[in-house]
């Protein structure tokens, strides 16, 4: 197949010297062409904290075009190709990290950056249309590049080639970036600037510097639903998602809404580890019943960082954690467990349903009351 598209990112040339096993010295000179996004990779994954981890040891071989292609054709087939020159040069650069074999591995060994591993292009592709078929929320023109293994992603759109995090527990989501490599060139600057760093816990974080601005900035931007400019060269604004889904109350919910404080009742026939799990951190591990509702992604991404960061997960599970990091009784010491994809995504239905009827915004107190 011929290559089509532009290539977006700026190209510079690397000298590559090989070194002669007998004289010591240099023996050739190679020009090889890099993308600008493909420097930023490679920042990212020779980066001190990503060097010697497994991180950056289990990426993948690169992919040729054509192969990417070919990955890539069951979730382009009915959707706006222009786009795809971005995945396709990423992917150019390394396979990401294949589910399976990153199996045996805290989450948290994972991540290239925090809270998120990149995944391979055909379990990107996988996920696409397994979310497509579980999900309400899901856009179909969501490519999933970068998990959580914990129902969050950064996805790539392909109607308009900008970059979201989505929140899928939550409903919630974020344009992040214009590009790909807008996206990655900001992480590789991040990591040289050392505003991400390796906490005393062990866990990669994101330094806490500017978080009181993006914190009332997300805030304002989830009451008002209008653009906010974060200061960092990039546009965060609150997805409607809910224009994916039906605006009326989940039918699989049975609310009492005789008490002032809502009470959050699951239908637990639909997600039977996930019920597991709660029942266990309230009668085993003495977790609240009484949970107060947080909107701000950051504090969210911490919690879910700190809850489900070493956690083993195998193939088409994902971490789940009670109490939900989008409380203010999330974060670390909450009970996790390894839930099938689809019952997180069965919770998340239910859960974003439960906060819209009754309106439940940030500060609000609600109830878990079962199972």
């Amino acid at each position: 197949m011929a290559r089509t598209g532009t290539v977006i990112a700026s190209i510079f040339s690397i000298v590559v010297l090989f070194t002669d096993a007998t004289s010591g010295g240099p023996s050739n000179e190679v020009t090889v062409e890099e993308t600008g996004m493909q420097t930023s990779l490679r920042l990212i994954k020779n980066h001190p904290i990503n060097k010697n981890r497994p991180a950056s040891f289990l990426l993948g071989s690169p992919l040729t075009y054509e192969e990417a292609i070919f990955v890539l054709l069951p979730a382009v087939e009915n959707i706006d190709r222009s786009h795809m020159e971005q995945i396709i040069q990423l992917y150019e650069y390394t396979d990401g990290i294949n589910s399976s074999a990153a199996a045996d591995f805290q989450l948290h060994d994972l991540w290239l950056i925090p809270g998120y591993y990149l995944m391979s292009l055909r379990d990107a592709v996988e996920t696409l249309m397994t979310m497509k078929r579980i999900s309400e929320i899901w856009n179909p023109n969501w490519l999933p590049v970068f998990s959580s293994r914990a129902g969050d992603f950064v996805v790539f759109d392909f109607s308009n080639g900008h970059i979201f995090e989505i929140f899928t527990k939550e409903s919630l989501g974020w344009e992040i970036a214009t590009s790909i490599e807008e996206f990655v060139s900001h992480l590789a600057e991040n990591l040289k600037s050392g505003r991400i760093f390796v906490g005393e816990d062990g866990l990669m974080d994101e330094t806490k510097a500017d978080e009181g601005e993006l914190n009332d900035k997300e805030q304002a931007v989830h009451e008002t639903g209008k653009t906010a400019n974060i200061g960092i060269g990039q546009t965060f604004h609150r997805i409607y998602i809910a224009k994916y889904v039906n605006n009326r109350p989940a039918s699989n919910m049975n609310i009492n809404e005789d008490v002032e404080q809502p009470n959050l009742v699951f239908n637990c026939g639909n997600m039977p580890n996930v019920c597991a799990n709660i029942r266990n951190a309230i009668n085993n591990n003495g977790k609240t019943r009484n949970l107060q509702r947080i909107t701000s992604r950051s504090q969210i991404r911490r919690n879910r960082r700190a809850s489900c960061g070493r956690l083993r997960c195998p193939r088409g599970q994902s971490c789940d954690e009670y109490p939900f990091a989008s409380t203010s009784q999330g974060g670390r010491g909450a009970t996790i467990r390894c839930v099938p994809a689809a019952e997180n995504s069965s919770q998340g239905g239910q859960l974003n349903g439960f906060y819209r009827r009754y309106r439940l915004g940030n500060g609000s107190w609600f109830r878990q009351a079962n199972p």
